[in-house]
């Protein structure tokens, strides 16, 4: 079992945006997903709101998107659903959600899975130079440190906690 380094993960993703030509915040994932001849079902609802969604890989790959959940939460697993598209390109399902994540494995063997696929969404959708010109400006404005994160959250498209962790993550500590 191979694992991937944070920052290799994170160069993944950037390759990704570079490639795709994403230069702002709020990229088009569905809009990236289709450019890869994947189909995005984002107005399905499995019957089940602890699924958040899918990846199947098929003749034409496929990713499931619960449409019951908040669209910040939407966004943020079309994003990780693209990760596990691009980093475990050898294993023909995913199904994530909260009850559900190791529905098709056991989660001893595939949790390092899950957490690359949240490291490279988050590199995804708060890329990490983007963010650290934003804190930048942020910060010179004199804003606080839950008005940063809001303001952050709010430009990337992401919930105030996906960004309090991305910025931690990122080494900063806006409530010192």
């Amino acid at each position: 079992m191979s694992t991937l380094s944070v920052n290799e993960i994170e160069q993944k993703a950037e390759n990704i945006l570079k490639n795709y030509g994403v230069k702002t915040a709020k990229p088009d994932l569905k809009k990236l997903a289709m450019s890869l001849g994947i189909l995005v079902d984002d107005s399905s609802n499995p019957g089940n709101d602890d699924i958040s969604g899918m990846l199947v890989r098929s003749q034409v790959p496929r990713i499931l998107i619960n449409s019951s959940h908040p669209p910040k939460r939407q966004r943020f697993t079309l994003a990780h659903e693209l990760a596990h598209f691009f980093l475990h390109i050898h294993d023909p399902m995913f199904v994530d959600g909260d009850k559900t994540a190791y529905m098709f494995r056991t989660k001893n063997s595939q949790s390092w899975k899950e957490t690359e696929a949240n490291i490279f969404a988050a590199a995804l959708l708060m890329p990490r130079s983007l963010v650290k010109k934003s804190v930048e400006d942020e910060t010179s404005e004199g804003r606080s440190g839950e008005d940063i994160i809001q303001n952050l959250a709010e430009m990337f498209g992401v919930s105030n906690q996906a960004m309090s962790f991305r910025l931690l993550n990122l080494g900063y500590d806006l409530y010192s």
